[in-house]
């Protein structure tokens, strides 16, 4: 009913519901026209939200920045093939950041997929104390600590480039500081193969490290700085990949030579050959930790060690006759996120 041009109670009410369920019927067709499912919406009740999809994905980190942490106790410490200690208890704590500066765009067709840096220190903790000068000046038992960063590149079919900056410390005063600029080129070829050895992820994994000693040496036998090359490979499978505790094997080959005086006597010769490594390692995913705090694994590894001559000869001077080879054991625990 209208009266002097303005609505009475009951017609203002009746216009407000005709009002509400118009704006209603309009949010439910605007709804179905995009697709989106949600409960039957009623007047005068409430609207119920479908639940959200699982999203896997979302309790990992998928930032530009990661961070990697372990450490291995070992039998033996040699670096190089140089040993550092062979007797007592050895651990080696190391820890990393890696930051993503650039990454290529999906579907960009770019040779170049994505540009790293990474800072980070390894180091070396042994019950003897280790080349520890007699008046105990410095942490007796901290024999090394190393401190390094770099860049690399990652590149489509799995090749890689890097470049480090090294400096090999030692907090107990057994040595100087030894100062080192390391390139490397490394291939993950496992996109290579088919079949069966794809679904298990094999791959032999070739790399090829240069280092150049900027002060001071690793090799105690003479005082110039050296070039180190150092050239290997792991084949590897994983195992119950799809379990929550996968399962790595390999198999770690390298070969360290010197490229200039890197394992020269001093007056005498410079041998080429320095060393050969070849190992069995295995490791096993632990899934009991939840996604969202990372991934954490332990392994478990052996090597045979094979010396050149100048190397069995300062490795027999600085330790008792250990001959011209030697077994090394070694137990990991390595964390990522």
């Amino acid at each position: 009913m209208v009266l002097d041009g303005k609505m009475g109670p009951l017609a203002r009410s009746g216009v407000v519901a005709l009002i509400a369920m118009s704006v209603v019927a309009f949010a439910g067709a605007t709804a179905r026209a995009d697709e989106v499912e949600q409960e039957e919406i009623v007047v005068g009740e409430e609207v119920v939200q479908p639940a959200a999809a699982p999203c896997p994905e979302c309790d990992v980190n998928n930032g530009m920045v990661s961070f990697a942490m372990g450490v291995d106790i070992t039998t033996a410490y040699y670096f190089r093939g140089i040993v550092q200690e062979k007797y007592g208890f050895i651990a080696q704590p190391w820890g990393e950041v890696t930051f993503t500066l650039w990454e290529a765009e999906e579907n960009s067709n770019s040779f170049v997929t994505d540009f790293t840096g990474t800072l980070g220190t390894w180091n070396s903790v042994q019950s003897n104390k280790t080349g520890s000068p007699m008046d105990g000046t410095g942490p007796g038992n901290w024999y090394e600590s190393d401190i390094y960063g770099g860049f690399g590149i990652g590149m489509e079919h799995g090749l890689g480039l890097g470049v480090n900056y090294i400096a090999y410390t030692s907090p107990n005063n057994a040595f100087g500081t030894v100062q080192e600029l390391d390139a490397d080129i490394s291939w993950d070829d496992s996109t290579l193969y088919g079949g069966e050895m794809q679904n298990l992820g094999f791959g032999i994994n070739p790399y090829a490290l240069f280092a150049f000693e900027l002060d001071k040496n690793s090799f105690p036998l003479h005082d110039e700085e050296g070039i180190y090359v150092e050239v290997g490979a792991e084949p590897s499978v994983e195992l119950m990949s799809d379990s929550d505790y996968p399962i790595g094997i390999g198999v770690p080959l390298t070969v360290g030579l010197s490229l200039s005086d890197y394992y020269a006597v001093s007056g005498v010769s410079d041998d080429t050959f320095g060393f050969f490594q070849a190992g069995l390692s295995t490791s096993v995913g632990l899934g009991f930790v939840p996604p969202e705090y990372g991934s954490l694994s332990a392994g478990l590894a052996g090597y045979y060690i094979a010396f050149g001559n100048s190397v069995q000869d300062y490795n027999d001077a600085a330790f008792t006759t250990i001959g011209g080879s030697d077994w090394i054991g070694t137990l990991s625990l390595n964390w990522e996120y």
